[in-house]
């Protein structure tokens, strides 16, 4: 099986599950639309300029003249417009759009374990001419992130990554949804509906607010912290808190660069190497 490897420039989109607020255009939300399928613009190159999390491979690895990405590589926070296209605009529109831009991804999974770069095995488009990525959704990820490719060199890709990818597929979306429940029940919690309503729905209410705005003002701070754990734990935040304050040999420095993504990978890479095993054909004189 062959396909092509994911690159720098290539652009694709997003069909994403989320729930909001949807307002009909009498201006007030319908009780009865809790959950819209939106689309949204992904851009791979992204990452290059700190929105995402970039595995180029330091430019240092090309096909078709451009630089190939590794599994890993994530778009974040920059897949636009996020508008629901079901139920259709403009008789509903979720509010929370802009919320979903700034909590929007697009994860490579599928990847070649046989070819190994820098950033890890090439990520590869397993239909050629259609890549499937992880994609931002509720309640948890799902492989709705649909990226367009093209190009002259081909990568060569296994029963075993098939399965690898299969199962990142499956751990990113329980990884999604305990994250997604536990940040719910931190919102739900007392305290923080406390500094909700001493701080942001205050102002909220006393610009003419309502509960449109106040659910806005939550989702506002679960973004954000969101964010802040996601670049904490595997981003940004986490790499330079690492070079500055810890060492190599760190255990806590560890934990900053998402020792749950290492370990889903080393799952994947090793359900890849079983099934191949088991897919090669026995030797002559072998039992």
């Amino acid at each position: 099986m062959i396909g092509f490897p994911h690159k720098k420039w290539n652009p694709g989109f997003n069909l994403d599950f989320h729930s909001g607020i949807f307002m009909t255009p009498a201006g007030v939300p319908d009780p009865a639309v809790t959950m819209g399928l939106h689309v949204g613009v992904v851009l791979f190159a992204t990452p290059w300029v700190g929105l995402g999390s970039s595995k180029g491979n330091s430019d240092r690895i090309r096909a078709d003249g451009m630089p190939i990405v590794s599994r890993g590589h994530e778009v974040k926070y920059t897949i636009l417009p996020h508008i629901n296209v079901m139920p259709p605009p403009p008789g509903h529109i979720n509010v929370l759009g802009t919320m979903l831009v700034l909590g929007s991804s697009s994860k490579c999974q599928f990847a070649a374990s046989k070819v190994q770069c820098t950033d890890g095995p090439v990520a590869i488009s397993v239909l050629r001419y259609v890549g499937i990525n992880s994609a931002c959704a509720d309640p948890c990820t799902m492989p709705t992130s649909l990226v367009i490719n093209w190009g002259t060199v081909n990568v060569g890709f296994t029963k075993g990554d098939l399965a690898a990818g299969a199962l990142l597929f499956a751990l990113e979306a329980l990884k999604s949804y305990i994250e997604d429940k536990v940040f719910g029940a931190l919102m739900g919690s007392k305290l923080t509906k406390k500094l909700l309503g001493s701080l942001m729905l205050r102002l909220f209410r006393k610009a003419g607010g309502d509960k449109v705005l106040g659910a806005l003002a939550e989702e506002i701070v679960k973004s954000t912290l969101k964010i802040i754990y996601g670049e904490t734990f595997g981003g940004k935040l986490g790499d330079v808190a690492k070079e500055k304050f810890f060492n190599d040999q760190s255990a806590l420095g560890e934990w900053l660069t998402d020792p749950a993504g290492k370990g889903m990978n080393k799952a994947a890479d090793g359900l890849a190497a079983w099934v191949d095993s088991m897919a090669e054909p026995v030797p002559q004189g072998g039992k």
